[in-house]
């Protein structure tokens, strides 16, 4: 019998080689958590094959495949990519698909309820820390920075101390928000990059904490690493993986 059940994990993309290890490392960790399913990786940008190409392959690399195939945004935020180029990649490949084969989009990564305590095992690594800064890209349009608002609040509630957000790309940026925690009184602050994976802004925000700290030296900063592949992301994948067989199972 063959198989009826294949994930592919879709990633931004990237020209820097540390994404594509990390994505492949956590694909082999959620197979290991499914074994009874077929698990890619594709990605959306910096790649010689759109993600609809990508998907048609997956699945002719699938001996006697017959089932549902489920894309799993591996995105922290719902942006463009997440709204409008998944779906429409997936519509895509969907009039090349055997008959046999069904595909569906499951919901994204950061919208799972578990990710707040998932970055809380994070911070438990930092246990001396006060206050946190959580960074992500930041987006101009308007409301597209309310996720991480919200995610930082709910943080913030789940730690019991300070976690404010901060953007690389628009305002509020890290300084600002850590000059506001020093001059509330905070003396210990940590960063953490909300990104997927190492890159090249990551890196740029590994050296700004550099520069604070020699800024404000009686301050003791930590930096966290981005989310990154890891057993517990894989755990976080599949519990976003099994959300369609629920639906399946009542009857959507």
């Amino acid at each position: 019998m063959g198989l009826s059940r294949a994930y592919l994990l879709v990633s931004h993309g990237s020209r820097d080689p540390r994404p594509l290890v990390e994505m492949k490392r956590l694909a082999q960790w959620v197979a290991e958590r499914i074994p009874e399913a077929a698990v890619g990786t594709a990605v959306l940008e910096c790649h010689p094959q759109p993600l609809h190409r990508q998907l048609l392959s997956f699945v002719d690399r699938l001996p006697d495949f017959q089932g549902v195939l489920s894309i799993v945004p591996l995105f922290l935020l719902p942006g463009v990519h997440v709204k409008e180029d998944i779906p429409e990649e997936l519509a895509l490949a969907r009039s090349q698909l055997p008959e046999a084969v069904s595909a569906t989009v499951l919901p994204y990564l950061g919208s799972s309820p578990q990710i707040v305590n998932f970055l809380a095992g994070r911070a438990a690594d930092f246990p001396s820390v006060r206050a946190w800064v959580m960074v992500s890209h930041g987006s101009r349009r308007p409301g597209g920075n309310a996720p991480v608002e919200s995610l930082a609040e709910r943080l913030q509630q789940h730690l019991d101390r300070p976690v404010r957000a901060a953007y690389w790309a628009v305002e509020p940026n890290l300084e600002h928000q850590i000059v506001q925690l020093i001059e509330s009184g905070v003396q210990s602050i940590a960063i953490l990059p909300y990104f997927l994976c190492c890159g090249g802004l990551t890196d740029a925000i590994g050296e700004r904490v550099k520069h604070l700290a020699d800024r404000f030296p009686t301050v003791q900063f930590a930096l966290a690493d981005p989310i990154g592949a890891s057993p517990e992301l894989a755990d976080l994948v599949v519990r976003v993986s099994q959300c369609d067989m629920l639906a399946l199972n009542r009857g959507l």
